[in-house]
């Protein structure tokens, strides 16, 4: 099984949202059982709840992120991806800083899927940037399950 690891500050927000659609691509293309995302936090505290917009956000996509519980990105987690996705530009230089080995399966969302910049966090803001952070989440997300999905087939011939 090949572990995708979404990785934002807290881990309360856009990582989980990030794991949980991905989940949801794989789960609806019977692939749940090659391709799993997770969540991780550069500064995350182990047991933290995802934020209730977060979740009513996923929760409108039929996806249910209410058991989310936060966690850091630890060596062990890293190790064992196949992929590491950051909402930021200085999250993939602070995971690189701790974990130089990574270079090569740490990306930004955006860079995965060739487009330029962060997702930025929404944390404290209006429902409104929850809500454009999700359709950026999804957007890019949806992206990146079709190259790793590709990449699955091809690693199956």
């Amino acid at each position: 099984m090949k572990k995708i690891v979404f990785v934002c500050a807290g881990n309360t927000c856009r990582s989980p949202m990030a794991e949980g659609y991905f989940n949801s691509l794989a789960d609806n293309r019977n692939l749940g059982d090659h391709l799993k995302g997770f969540s991780a936090g550069t500064n995350a505290a182990y047991g933290m709840k995802a934020s209730e917009i977060a979740i009513e956000l996923c929760q409108k996509d039929g996806i249910n992120i209410s058991s989310h519980v936060s966690q850091p990105l630890t060596p062990e987690l890293a190790a064992e991806s196949y992929l590491i996705l950051t909402m930021t530009e200085k999250q993939k230089q602070e995971i690189l800083k701790q974990f130089q080995q990574m270079q090569g399966k740490l990306f930004t969302l955006k860079e995965f899927v060739h487009e330029k910049g962060d997702i930025e966090d929404p944390i404290g803001t209006s429902l409104e940037v929850y809500e454009k952070t999700y359709r950026e989440i999804k957007k890019a997300v949806e992206i990146a399950f079709e190259r790793i999905k590709n990449s699955e087939n091809s690693d199956r011939k």
